[in-house]
């Protein structure tokens, strides 16, 4: 039977419209102009599946075009105006829907498209499928979407699902494959005939490999059946910031990061210094980790650990204030901070030294309160007695003051101070020189600094 698909114009006899009318199959193929009196072959489509054709139609005249009803096998899919106006185009569609099992597959087709006086015959071809079930007697024609469990990243489940012949004559199997990162089919055979009603299994693992939707497609015989499984990431073990001991300026300080247990997956993430000098002072530039020299570092966790590994030794500085870390892992913002309290002077190096007629006392140490002041020199004979007059104060905090302003910014409270005391008599009875400084701290403890040539 020949199916008929018609679009009635009532039309006076003298006034026939002028069409053009044309095939629009899918990308990448052209628009094929029609001849009125022809036939076009528009494919061959999987049986018991809908398929939309589109046609386009051109009124080349005045005259309206009307009404499109629908035909056997053949059906309109959307909405049809009324009337196309004069030099007008109409985009419509039409669907094919070939019967599908049990039923025996047609060598053909047929449908008659009547739109006004022009007719074209429409020839569609069916071929039999096989449709795709499982165990639990689910079953998927081409175009369905396969659903699969929520899986976790790195993990894998499979399924057994069955190829079905549900057609009363054999089914040859000639291509079979699966795309798509995260899904493996098990190996079948090429080509494979299914008699009547029999069924061929196999396998698809589902091994994702992103913590959202992950999609493939399974391919049989060019036809498809959408693949679609959800991965997860098991979240990381709550983490903490440990820092060891009471960290204090000019020190190479630690900490580590612990997690609440056992991590069941591997991460990264990143570890973030600053620092908060006291009011009143500079940054320090020394605040940073040991061995990047920067104030971020990566951590790395690995499955089944219960610490991150990273390079976590920094250095403190030489300026009061909040040294603040803060920890992204996994999703995870964790915060610590250690506070670096204000501290006396402290001396790193010193020398005194016979300059001509005078002492040379060198003095390198650092402040962390960038407020030191007032120094004490206290000279002692070669047997550790205290000479006459042997005690000079130095009032050193305008240079002090001077000297934090230009450069704490870049060495922080280090610095390095040189005092000449000119001698009168025999300087070679001087034996050493005792030194204190005094800063908003306090007074440092007394050093003794033997005096050498």
């Amino acid at each position: 039977m020949l199916a008929r698909l018609a679009i009635a114009l009532a039309l006076p006899i003298a006034a026939l419209a002028q069409l053009q009318v044309s095939y629009v199959p899918a990308a990448p193929a052209s628009p094929q102009i029609l001849t009125s009196g022809t036939s076009v072959n528009v494919g061959t489509f999987a049986a018991g599946e809908t398929t939309t054709l589109e046609f386009q139609v051109q009124n080349e005249t005045d005259i309206p075009i009307i009404n499109i009803p629908d035909g056997l096998y053949y059906t309109i899919s959307s909405p049809v105006p009324t009337a196309i106006p004069p030099g007008g185009t109409l985009n419509f569609y039409v669907n094919f829907t070939p019967p599908g099992p049990p039923a025996a597959i047609l060598p053909q087709y047929p449908a008659l498209l009547t739109i006004d006086s022009f007719t074209v015959e429409l020839i569609a071809n069916a071929v039999a499928m096989p449709i795709v079930g499982d165990t639990t007697g689910a079953t998927w024609l081409p175009g369905d979407v396969i659903g699969f469990a929520q899986t976790q990243v790195g993990n894998s489940v499979a399924k057994t699902f069955n190829l079905i012949n549900p057609y009363p004559g054999p089914i040859t199997v000639s291509s079979f494959s699966v795309t798509g990162a995260a899904f493996q089919a098990s190996t079948l055979t090429v080509p494979l005939t299914l008699a009547a009603n029999q069924t061929q299994s196999f396998q698809i693992t589902f091994q994702p490999t992103l913590p959202d939707s992950n999609s493939g497609t399974l391919l049989v015989n060019g036809q498809s059946f959408g693949l679609l499984g959800q991965g997860f990431q098991p979240p990381l073990p709550a983490a903490t910031i440990q820092i060891s001991g009471t960290p204090v300026s000019s020190q190479q300080a630690t900490l580590t990061i612990q997690l609440a247990s056992a991590s069941p997956i591997g991460g990264a993430g990143t570890l973030t210094m600053s620092f908060t000098p006291t009011a009143g002072l500079a940054n320090d530039p020394a605040i940073q980790f040991v061995d990047t020299g920067l104030q971020t570092i990566d951590v790395q966790v690995q499955q089944g650990s219960n610490q991150a590994a990273c390079s976590c030794a920094f250095q403190t500085g030489t300026t009061s204030g909040t040294i603040a870390f803060t920890l992204s892992l996994g999703g995870q913002a964790v915060q610590a901070s250690v506070t670096i309290a204000p501290a006396v002077v402290s001396f790193d190096t010193t020398t005194a030294k016979i300059d001509g007629s005078g002492i040379a006392v060198t003095l390198d140490g650092f402040d962390n309160t960038h407020s030191a002041s007032n120094f004490s020199f206290t000279f002692s004979d070669a047997s550790g007695n205290e000479i006459s007059g042997g005690v000079i104060p130095v009032d050193a905090g305008p240079q002090f003051t001077q000297f934090f302003s230009a450069n704490a910014a870049k060495t922080g409270g280090m610095f390095q101070l040189q005092a000449i005391f000119p001698v009168n008599g025999t300087i070679s009875d001087l034996g050493s020189v005792a030194v204190t400084a005094t800063n908003n701290a306090g007074t440092s403890p007394s050093i003794t600094i033997p005096i050498t040539e």
